[in-house]
């Protein structure tokens, strides 16, 4: 059944293209399903919110919410009268607190602190959320600009996502 005399050349040509085709159609295949690694248990979505903050003893500190997802907020606090660079060095509070208009005060952990030239850049953990302060987290998500509601949208970027496998 596998006698070389019982097959022509152009046989074995028309044999070996739809191999190869195949090989990559299923590499592509494969390519397309890989991703980067997501570090995040949940995404982030980029916000510009004010907020009150209450991570250090002493007065509440105004500030603008930068990012937010269901399990914790980047947000900035300026420098000012009653927040200083001193203040910035001083042990964290152990349950810190932040109001966050339109949600709520919701309780946390402040996870890390970065120093800039206008401010602090602060990594704040919730604590699990009632359900109020979730459909509120929920509803700043996607009144966003920046949240990408499905794949066929401008901002999903497909196209890049696409020639990155490539």
């Amino acid at each position: 059944i596998f006698s070389a005399r019982d097959y022509s050349f152009n046989s074995l040509v028309i044999t070996s293209f739809w191999t190869l085709y195949n090989v990559i159609g299923l590499t592509m295949a494969v390519l397309v399903c890989l991703e980067r690694p997501r570090l995040r248990s949940t995404e982030r979505t980029e916000v510009d919110l004010p907020l009150e903050a209450h991570l250090w003893n002493g007065h509440p500190v105004a500030g603008r919410l930068r990012d937010l997802s269901f399990s914790g907020a980047r947000l900035s606090l300026p420098w000012s009268s009653l927040f200083g660079l001193d203040d910035a060095s001083r042990a964290r509070l152990e349950s810190s607190e932040l109001k966050l208009y339109g949600i709520g005060t919701v309780a946390g952990t402040v996870r890390w602190v970065s120093e800039t030239q206008n401010g602090l850049l602060v990594g704040f953990e919730f604590a699990p959320l009632t359900p109020d302060h979730a459909i509120g987290v929920v509803n700043a998500i996607t009144s966003s600009p920046h949240w990408v509601r499905h794949d066929r949208e401008e901002g999903a970027r497909m196209s890049a996502a696409a020639s990155r496998t490539l």
